[in-house]
C-alpha cells in the first residue's frame, strides 16, 4: 500500500512536470520512479509505541518518515504522545528507540528523535511542501 502511493505520487508530480513538454522518455519516467521509491523506503519507518523497561510494544504501529540525519522522525500527531518512548524498525531490519517530542508547525504533524546510535545507514527523506 505505502509503495502504491508513493509510487502514484511520484509519477503525478513527475507528468504534471512533463505535461508541457512533447516528448517522454518512459526510460526516464521509470527510472526516476524507482529512485524516488528506493529513496522513500529507506527513509519510511514503522513506529509502535513501547514499555523500554519491558521492551515490547504496547500499541498499534504506524508509520513515519526520518526527515533528517540527526534522527528527527516526522509522523502523524495523533500518533505520538510527549515523552513517550517508541520502537523504529527500518526497512533493512535496524531496530532503534525514540522518544516522541509532540506537534509542530500544524496540528497535524508531529516530531519524534532517535534517542540510540543508528550507525551509517540513515537517509532521510525530503520533505516537500
Amino acid at each position: 500500500m505505502k509503495m502504491t502511493f508513493a509510487l502514484l505520487l511520484c509519477m503525478s508530480f513527475y507528468l504534471n512536470g512533463f505535461s508541457q513538454c512533447k516528448q517522454i522518455s518512459t526510460e526516464q519516467l521509470v527510472s526516476d520512479v524507482q529512485a524516488a521509491l528506493h529513496k522513500s523506503v529507506k527513509s519510511s519507518v514503522k513506529i509502535v509505541a513501547c514499555d523500554t523497561r519491558a521492551q515490547k510494544s504496547n500499541a498499534e504501529a504506524f508509520e513515519g518518515m526520518v526527515i533528517n540525519p540527526e534522527g528527527y522522525i516526522l509522523a502523524k500527531a495523533h500518533a505520538v504522545n510527549p515523552g513517550q518512548q517508541y520502537l523504529i524498525y527500518f526497512s533493512n531490519g535496524m531496530v532503534c528507540t525514540a522518544k516522541g517530542l509532540g506537534s509542530i508547525v500544524s496540528p497535524e504533524h508531529a516530531l519524534l528523535k532517535i534517542t540510540g546510535n543508528v550507525g551509517e545507514g540513515l537517509e532521510p527523506g525530503k520533505v516537500v511542501g
